[in-house]
């Protein structure tokens, strides 16, 4: 043993408790392969080809791993780290395979797949528009005014985001045709009712005319639907996608002021500025002032660093929250207001069949446009960039707005008057005349406006520094906001009763119609839901609200709604009330085939199984 070395004693380690808590995320994340330096060269090159992009994406990577609860351990760390990967092996092998698939990665595997999901995405959509307006023009030939404005509503009004609503949709289309088929009968004896003898003949031939063209229309218009649910389902978009595009912007992105883009509460007005001339020509604005008072043209004063900018808006008649107002108008209570309108523009067969001759023109274009976008966009991505989110004005708008500009370094002076008037001087004699009375500044900003123009006029360069005019808006914002807050406490105070400070709050009932019982009962199916709470919100979901201590058996048994927002903060000033109107039955029903359907009436129909009623309450 002369020379024996014994070896080290090896390393021990006691484990007695070792838990791992749940791990649950979700990974969203775009880097530019240009700054991963960490990745060899040929490998970043590799995914710039594959992914056709120049940056490696993440779209909602969902990574979990469960709780686990290591068993008690003594040995080795090397076999305790051993154990260790063995229990999440499987999961990280599964999460590998869910990395490549929300990664970009494997965009050239999918163009294929993607390809033929959107050819017949596009042909199920082609054959859905055509039947769709080959009803639309069916439609027209009933010569039954009220009828064609309402299908128009009707149409208008659908909300299909899935095959589920295509079929259900289609499904309440041919239950129309079917009931259309009796309009030969219902037609002559409504038509007598109202005129008599001239009425029951009138009657007559709408009867018989409808009676053949609703039901090949409502065929059409079912083959629509159902060709819309399929061309929604198999859209190559990620779900992300889909959703982004539903969404319906309410206003136009705000105005950024400065270099940096600083962030000021929002404006209308000066939003409509951004919209109408682009992001490159306000770019670096410092404040806004209207030139003169409210109307469907305004000018206004834009203040830039080293110039001005005299801009003319145009209002249109709506603006995009006026159009929204209508869209959700439309869609929430059956309102008729698009059949008015169609109704007062004499909408006829030759309008249907203009309108119909735009929209197939239009779908034919689809695949040029889908092209052609597609082709610079992987363009763009190929060469390291992203597509700009920049807007590029109009020349002709652009033309048509801008009024006037001046530099500050040809300003050789400024002249104020007492009645809120500037005029400025350049240096080639011309005189420019600002009114400043339509803005309502107080003295603070009238003098830090003056002396802004004076600071660019001593400066070398024509630097103006407008921050002295920012802290008067402010102030004077300030002060007319406390004004109002003190005004609007004293006329809360003072009454209640004209609605100061009060809250509406809106509760949908449901019932669904048992063909063996022959009775409406709370919603019983499996696939009801949320429907069976029988008390829901807007959107279709049991209502937040509902008293927390009841069940959903004692929330189907009430006859009122067993809501209650928090007594804490409000106060109930009435009791629960059942919306009733022309639109509704005595008891303030609407009949439909689903909760989904865009079609409500006012009467139960042949298949109309699915009935609601809104309820309101006022609180304080």
């Amino acid at each position: 043993v002369e020379g024996y070395e014994p070896p080290p004693p090896s390393a021990v380690i006691q484990v007695d408790n070792f838990q791992i808590s749940k791990i649950d995320l979700t990974v969203w994340c775009a880097l530019k392969l240009r700054a991963v330096r960490f990745l060899p060269q040929y490998l970043r090159t590799a995914i710039r080809l594959l992914s056709f992009s120049g940056q490696l994406t993440l779209d909602g990577m969902h990574f979990k791993l469960e709780p686990r609860k290591i068993p008690p351990h003594r040995g080795s760390l090397a076999d305790f780290v051993r154990g260790l990967r063995s229990e999440y092996t499987m999961n990280l092998v599964s999460h590998a395979a869910g990395l490549l698939g929300k990664s970009s990665v494997l965009n050239l595997p999918r163009v294929p797949l993607r390809i033929g999901m959107a050819g017949v995405s596009y042909i199920s959509d082609s054959v859905g528009l055509a039947a769709g307006e080959a009803a639309s023009l069916l439609n027209a030939l009933t010569f039954d005014d009220d009828y064609v404005a309402r299908q128009r509503q009707i149409r208008n009004s659908k909300s299909i985001q899935t095959l589920g609503d295509g079929l259900t949709e289609a499904g309440k289309s041919l239950a129309d045709g079917v009931e259309s088929i009796f309009d030969v009968i219902k037609q002559p004896v409504a038509g007598a009712q109202q005129d008599g003898v001239g009425g029951f003949f009138a009657g007559l031939g709408k009867g018989l005319v409808g009676s053949f063209v609703k039901p090949v229309s409502k065929f059409g218009e079912a083959i629509s639907d159902v060709g819309s649910g399929i061309a929604i389902q198999i859209s190559p978009d990620s779900s992300a996608q889909k959703r982004r595009r539903r969404r319906f912007r309410n206003r136009h992105p705000r105005l950024l002021f400065g270099e940096l883009g600083a962030v000021r509460p929002f404006s209308e007005l000066e939003a409509e500025l951004k919209f109408q001339l682009g992001d490159l020509v306000v770019h670096g604005i410092q404040e806004v002032l209207p030139l003169t008072p409210k109307g469907r043209k305004r000018l206004l004063l834009c203040l830039f660093p080293q110039r001005l900018v005299i801009v003319e808006l145009r209002f249109t008649r709506k603006s995009g929250s006026d159009a929204a107002g209508l869209k959700t108008g439309a869609s929430a209570g059956g309102s008729s207001s698009s059949s008015l309108a169609d109704k007062e523009d004499g909408y006829d067969i030759f309008n249907a069949v203009d309108e119909s001759a735009f929209r197939l023109f239009a779908q034919v274009l689809k695949p040029i446009n889908t092209v052609v976008y597609g082709v610079q966009e992987m363009e763009t991505s190929l060469m390291g960039g992203s597509s700009s989110s920049v807007s590029e004005p109009d020349p002709d708008v652009l033309r048509r707005a801008v009024k006037g500009e001046c530099k500050f370094n040809n300003v050789k002076a400024i002249h104020t008057s007492g009645g809120f008037q500037l005029r400025l001087e350049d240096r080639a004699g011309n005189t420019y005349v600002l009114p400043m009375a339509a803005a309502n500044l107080g003295q603070r900003s009238w003098q830090a406006l003056a002396e802004g123009f004076r600071c660019a006029i001593n400066h070398p360069q024509g630097m103006a520094n407008w921050d002295e005019l920012r802290a008067a808006l402010q102030e004077e914002e300030y002060s007319r906001r406390d004004a109002e807050a003190r005004n609007s406490n004293f006329l809360s105070r003072r009454g209640r009763a004209e609605g100061a400070g009060q809250r509406i709050l809106e509760v949908f009932e449901v019932e669904r119609f048992h063909v063996v019982l022959q009775k409406w009962m709370t919603p019983y199916l499996p696939h009801d839901r949320d429907l069976s709470w029988r008390w829901l919100d807007s959107t279709g979901y049991r209502h937040p609200h509902i008293i927390s201590q009841l069940s959903r058996e004692k929330c189907a048994e009430r006859s009122s709604p067993p809501i209650e927002l928090d007594r804490g903060l409000y106060q109930p000033t009435s009791d629960w009330t059942v919306d009733k109107g022309t639109g509704t039955d005595l008891d303030g029903w609407l009949y439909g085939m689903a909760w989904k359907t865009a079609s409500w009436e006012a009467k139960q129909g042949i298949f109309d199984h699915f009935r609601k009623r809104r309820w309101t309450r006022t609180y304080t």
